[in-house]
């Protein structure tokens, strides 16, 4: 039975898109005989994009799975001989919408949505990361109905606890409901300079941590323009590429560090 890794917080533009891009790709690359499929929840469409998919051309999407009309099957589409991705288009943003006006007269579970349709996929892959959308709405609640673990990445900036506790009490409220809890696989710092602000924050997210038994990833991402550059040059996670300098191969090292602190083969 797949694992499902979701990274979530609810904060934008801390690499949650690229981490679930680059891991995903490292375990794929790294486990050639496993199976790994990447979840978009985000309506933006980033995580396709990132492998050169336009998801808003395609015929189906999440939504679709949300609805009940396709299968994660019918929907995904391939990327690597052993790693598949499940679109998501715009529509996606009129979920809410949709399910609060009509679950009570048609008798739908709002947080029960996707549990059908995962248990179906589930044995086909090794490992499902779910990239997820800066908001705690009803998508990424369904989400969290089904995942396994989490990834929370924080950008070290002056209200970066902020968020990381939000999302500490977010899976605490799930675990509450949940038979199996949530597992938080590691708090991981992204966007890291070599500054005294970044060291100073890094100290303190580490001893919240602590204080709360979670543990936090030893690994950190570097703030680089190479991971942005990938994906607008090459249609690919800077995992795929086979470009760079010694110091990219280096920043890009992490990620198989992460693979390393987060599945254990």
């Amino acid at each position: 039975m797949g694992e499902i890794i979701t990274v979530t917080i609810s904060k934008g533009g801390v690499l949650k898109t690229s981490i679930v891009s680059n891991l995903g790709s490292a375990i794929a690359k790294t486990y050639p005989d496993k199976r790994v499929l990447l979840i978009e929840s985000d309506p933006q469409g980033n995580l396709s994009d990132s492998f050169g998919i336009d998801s808003e051309a395609l015929p189906y999407s999440l939504f679709d799975v949300y609805t009940g009309e396709k299968s994660f099957h019918e929907v995904k589409q391939p990327i690597l001989h052993n790693m598949d991705i499940v679109p998501a288009k715009n529509e996606l943003n009129d979920l809410d919408y949709r399910i609060w006006t009509s679950y009570e007269r048609e008798g739908i579970k709002p947080f029960e949505l996707l549990k059908d349709a995962i248990r179906d996929v589930r044995d086909d892959y090794d490992y499902i990361l779910i990239d997820t959308p800066p908001a705690y709405s009803l998508n990424v609640g369904n989400i969290l109905s089904i995942t396994d673990k989490v990834i929370i990445p924080i950008q070290l900036e002056p209200y970066a606890l902020k968020g990381l506790r939000k999302a500490v009490d977010m899976v605490g409220y799930y675990n509450e409901r949940r038979k199996n809890p949530i597992v938080i696989a590691g708090v991981l710092a992204t966007l890291v300079r070599n500054t005294f602000l970044h060291k100073e924050l890094l100290k303190q997210t580490k001893q919240y941590c602590e204080s709360k038994g979670i543990p936090m990833l030893n690994t950190v991402i570097k703030q680089s323009i190479k991971y942005a550059e990938s994906v607008a040059i090459e249609g690919k996670p800077a995992v795929l590429s086979d470009k760079g300098s010694a110091r990219d191969k280096e920043l890009l090292n992490a990620y198989y560090e992460i693979m390393e602190e987060i599945i254990h083969e």
